[in-house]
Parts: structure tokens; sequence; C-alpha cells
């Protein structure tokens, strides 16, 4: 089949266009990756650090013992209170992409305010109904369980975002945090089990010693006349 001139030509001018395209499309695509990897890598560097900050936050309230570098700190009333100022975690503060990131690693890291908030509020809780004066050993015990666990939660947020940069991996030199966090919050959570299940066993027996003594037969009342009996006796309103 032959193929006359103006016909080559008209092919020529349509695979040129189309290789044009291509070409163009190919090299907006990478511009656009090159600009989202520079993005997630400043993004990455930016909130790890941040990430870093709110774990040394997070150590400093679990090591809150309501003292002063060892020494007893007590308020007028002779109770202990919280020395560590409470962790916060404010993601959005920091103008970064978070378009450039995953979507999951971008929803657990803007989500970790949330459990910060709810975190806070249930120790609140604990401070408000079940601590009690002078020491307060469930608000700091409270403190431990949910600042260890949001610490570490906070760490492994920083390592994905450090993994997915190729970012250098967080050396620990004197001593490691992740496992200082993870010996703090299993200790501490053992102390709260053991507390729950004496509780428990001690509900257990109350509520059977409840049942029993509802199930005695009640003597009846020397102040109650039984209707069967005779009333011989003048009511104290009429005389």
């Amino acid at each position: 089949m032959e193929f006359d001139k103006a016909t080559i030509g008209l092919l020529g001018v349509i695979i040129g266009s189309l290789l044009t395209v291509i070409l163009t499309t190919l090299k907006e695509w990478w511009f656009q990756q090159r600009k989202r990897r520079e993005e997630q890598v400043y993004l990455a560097i930016q909130i790890s650090c941040l990430l870093d900050r709110f774990v040394a936050g997070c150590w400093a309230a679990v090591n809150d013992d309501g003292t002063i570098h060892g020494l007893e700190y007590r308020d007028e009333s002779g109770c202990l209170s919280t020395q560590a100022d409470t962790p916060h975690f404010e993601p959005l503060s920091i103008d970064v992409s978070w378009k450039s990131l995953p979507t999951n690693l971008m929803y657990e890291i803007l989500d970790l305010p949330n459990k910060v908030e709810e975190a806070n509020a249930y120790i609140e809780e604990v401070w408000e109904h079940a601590a009690s004066p002078p020491d307060y050993e469930e608000l700091f015990e409270a403190r431990v369980q949910k600042y260890s666990t949001l610490g570490l939660n906070a760490m492994s947020l920083a390592e994905q975002l450090r993994s997915l940069a190729k970012l250098p991996e967080k050396e620990f030199t004197e001593w490691n945090s992740k496992e200082r966090l993870q010996e703090r919050h299993s200790k501490i959570q053992a102390v709260i089990d053991e507390r729950y299940e004496r509780q428990y066993k001690t509900h257990l027996k109350m509520a059977e010693s409840l049942k029993q003594t509802e199930g005695r037969e009640k003597p009846d009342s020397p102040y109650i006349i039984p209707r069967c009996a005779k009333d011989t006796t003048s009511s104290p309103t009429m005389m």
C-alpha cells in the first residue's frame, strides 16, 4: 500500500503532535513528582522534629511524681501537685504540604491532637472522681499511663516519617527513650490492673454479703403489733 506525500506528511504531523503531548505530560509529571518529593522531605523533617519535642514533653510528664528533683513539693494544703507541663502537639501550626503524605499517615498525625485531648479529659476525670489527697496517686498513675502511650505513638509516627523521606534514624546515645517509655507504661499498667482486680473482688464480696443479708428472715419489730393479735391497748393519739 503506497502513501502519497500528503498522507505521509499528515501522519508525520500527527505523530509529532502526539510525541510532543506525551513528552510534555511526562515532563510535567516528573516536575510534579520532584516537587511532591521535596515537599514530603521538608514536611518529614519539620513534623518529625515537632513529634520529638512532643515525646520529650510526654517523658517529662511520665516522670512527674509531684516532686522537684526528688524533693517533695506540697501546696498550702499539704498536697502533692503536678510539676511537669501538659504536653501539646499542634501540627497545623507548621506550614507544610500535608497532601504530600500517604493518606493513612497524614490522618494518624493530624488525629494525634484529638488523642491528646481525650487523654487529658480522662486524666481530669481521674483527678476529680478517683484521686484523693494528699498524694493523688491515681492522678499521677493516669498521667503515666496516658502520656507514655501518646509518647510511644508519636515516636512511631516520627519513625514512619523518617523512613518515608529516607532520613537518618534517630540515634539514642545515653538512654533509649522508647524502651524507657515502654517500661514505665508496662509497670504502671500492672499497678492499675492489680488495683482494678482488688476492687472487683471487693465489690463481689460486698454484693454476695448484701445478697445473704437480704435473704435472711427479718424479726418482727417490737413496735409493730401483728395483725392477728388483738389490740387491748389504747391508741396514744386518743389519750
